[in-house]
């Protein structure tokens, strides 16, 4: 499946499994996401700590909230934890950042991987390919299509299909599980480290990813709904849109590293007298 019959399909997904009073949905969505790109190409850097901190307290109260004991009201578990993880989220804001990083890091080589073994392996893609996907639906599933023609649409879970991606992979491609092991352990470790000691650029790095990511996905998701003409420009030039892409991530990530630097420098100005961050 090529990035235009899977962006197609995806989108498709999007349209049949809402009913009609919730059509108004997808495209807010994706101008809400190329709407955060933006702002993470402009103040990614600056705003990306404090959406740390928001996280880790996000989780914390989802975490107490369904994991509540029974003496404590639900309601006031997620209250008590998301305040803990506040907190906690403020005093270590720059391990969560180095956290993300890494996340970012490992995702990107997993990626790498994976269009690596799409050229290395077509045969295996296809057959996978042959067995999920169902044309008439415009989805792919993961379970593999009975003898009567029966396809499952939904109700696996995504713990249940990704298991089956998983073990359908280390059968067909060699070594598959235990090069994907490694690659994701090394580019954690890489990522974290990067993080740690390079706060500035890794909030570079981070706000220039996730605003390309959600420029690129908003308006490429628009421009299918309401511009095809557009659309198929753009699905027709593969370097020139990477060229662009990788063009727009650079320039958010100069952006955002000096504007952590000049931060810095102007703290160093009022007498704190640490290095500026790198």
């Amino acid at each position: 499946m090529d990035a235009t019959s899977f962006i197609d399909a995806l989108m498709n997904t999007l349209r049949t499994s809402l009913n009609a009073n919730w059509s108004w949905a997808p495209p807010v969505g994706l101008g809400v996401a190329a709407l955060f790109g933006i702002t993470m190409l402009a103040r990614g850097a600056k705003l990306t700590p404090s959406l740390a901190v928001g996280a880790v307290a996000t989780l914390a109260a989802w975490a107490g909230y369904h994991f509540a004991p029974d003496a404590i009201q639900p309601w006031i578990s997620a209250i008590i934890t998301g305040v803990v993880g506040g907190v906690l989220g403020i005093v270590f804001v720059r391990f969560w950042m180095a956290t993300l990083v890494s996340a970012l890091f490992v995702t990107a080589a997993v990626g790498v991987y994976g269009y690596q073994l799409n050229k290395s392996h077509p045969d295996v893609w296809q057959d996978f390919e042959s067995r999920h996907y169902n044309p008439e639906l415009g989805v792919a599933t993961l379970r593999s299509v009975e003898p009567e023609g029966a396809v499952a649409t939904a109700g696996e879970s995504w713990m249940t299909q990704a298991g089956e991606l998983w073990t359908y992979l280390g059968q067909n491609v060699p070594s598959f599980q235990t090069t994907f092991v490694a690659i994701a352990l090394l580019t954690s470790i890489a990522g974290l480290v990067f993080g740690l000691v390079l706060p500035g650029a890794s909030r570079a790095v981070w706000s220039a990813s996730i605003g390309t990511l959600m420029c690129g996905c908003g308006a490429v998701g628009l421009c299918q709904m309401f511009w095809p003409t557009a659309y198929g420009w753009m699905m027709r030039q593969d370097s020139s849109a990477w060229f662009l892409v990788g063009g727009v991530w650079m320039a958010g990530f100069i952006y955002n590293w000096m504007q952590t630097r000049k931060r810095k420098a102007a703290k160093n100005d009022d007498g704190e007298g640490e290095p500026a961050v790198a």
